[in-house]
């Protein structure tokens, strides 16, 4: 406030010295002003001259000022005078310094650790606990401490967050597809100063599943012949779509049954044949030596391979049918002669059938010196 005796009014002012207090200003209508600079009554009076301390990191109260004149209109200039200026602190919010991503896969555990959600305070205190403020809207996964799901609303300190102590978790829900959440957490120093709410990104990621190996109607195989396993017996099925590539035997054929065969050579466990041997039929079931007259089951145990992850074992049903054979001749018919009209007799069973079927006969003469039968 100035005043004259002659009523004369000021014009404008002059500065002659600025607040001392770091990041303070002296500002006309939002530009900085420096010593010496000047702004006019009219201006003054507009509110179009502040002092800014936006940028001033004050941690503490504190007294500054500023020193100027003024100009009147008869054109004398005042002596100068001083504005004090008084600075009040004001506490600050914690602001987000850091914000990571958590990857959380599928029928696992995350730990959620300090560096990925950090604030500072510009006032110096520290930061006493956090509140959860959205949930992870994603089935099957939550936020734990120590086992036990928080929701929103909980809070969990800053030493719990040092120790480890909180998690993000999944329960073993299946998940087709990776999502990505956000998870909004908000500060509170230890004054009880809350920050905005500051999101966490947080990576949903699928379990790569291992395959599943099943065999319907099982394999097919016959007495006395070499049988190729068909790639349509055994059925592969993975949830992330990755084709078989290898088979493992884990229990073969009974050596007093057959062979389970890989171009010719008989494997036993341990040894492995890969998707393209079984589309080549180079996979075969060999029952040459084998003599049954029932219908009978074995088994062979595999697991495949996909992905790079291995199946449980499965039991492969190998049915195996009997062939009709032929009769055989069990006791030989000595040389006789047959006299004209007069019956000849065959020894007592002179022929056989493993079948156990009904053996019926013909006879016939061959001719001499050919093969020819000709019935009689």
């Amino acid at each position: 406030i100035f005043s004259d005796e002659e009523n004369n009014q000021p014009t404008r002012y002059v500065l002659q010295s600025l607040p001392t207090e770091p990041g303070v200003t002296v500002e006309l209508n939002g530009v900085a002003l420096s010593v010496n600079d000047n702004f006019t009554q009219a201006e003054l009076t507009a509110g179009l001259v502040t002092i800014n301390a936006t940028q001033a990191p004050v941690l503490q109260s504190a007294s500054d000022g500023l020193t100027l004149f003024a100009e009147v209109d008869d054109g004398t200039v005042t002596n100068s005078a001083t504005l004090a200026i008084q600075f009040n602190k004001v506490e600050d919010a914690p602001t987000l310094t850091t914000s990571g991503s958590v990857i959380v896969v599928e029928n696992q555990s995350t730990v959620l650790q300090a560096s990925q959600l950090t604030f500072a305070d510009a006032d110096g205190d520290a930061i006493a606990y956090y509140r959860i403020d959205s949930p992870i809207l994603t089935d099957g996964f939550s936020v734990q401490r120590d086992g036990e799901d928080l929701t929103v609303g909980d809070t969990f300190t800053q030493e719990e967050l040092d120790n480890g102590n909180i998690r993000i978790v999944s329960d073993g829900t299946d998940l087709d597809t990776s999502q990505s959440e956000s998870l909004f957490i908000r500060a509170f120093a230890d004054n009880n100063i809350a920050s905005n709410a500051a999101p966490l990104s947080v990576q949903l990621q699928p379990e790569d599943d291992a395959p599943v190996l099943t065999s319907p109607n099982g394999v097919r195989a016959f007495e006395n012949f070499v049988t190729p396993v068909l790639s349509s017996a055994l059925n592969v099925s993975d949830e992330e779509g990755n084709p078989p590539t290898t088979y493992t035997v884990l229990t073969s054929l009974p050596d007093n049954i057959g062979q389970l065969m890989l171009l010719g050579e008989a494997m036993s466990t341990g040894d492995t044949f890969t998707q393209a041997d079984l589309d080549a039929g180079s996979v075969r079931i060999d029952l040459e030596d084998l003599d049954i007259t029932e219908a009978m089951t074995a088994e062979i145990v595999l697991e495949v391979e996909a992905g790079g992850l291995s199946s449980a074992p499965h039991t492969v049903e190998v049915s195996i049918s009997p062939m009709n054979d032929a009769p055989l001749l069990t006791n030989p018919i000595t040389l006789t002669t047959i006299s004209q009209d007069l019956p000849a007799t065959l020894p007592p069973q002179a022929f056989t059938d493993s079948d156990g079927d009904n053996i019926t006969y013909s006879a016939g003469i061959v001719n001499e010196g050919t093969s020819v039968v000709e019935p009689l």
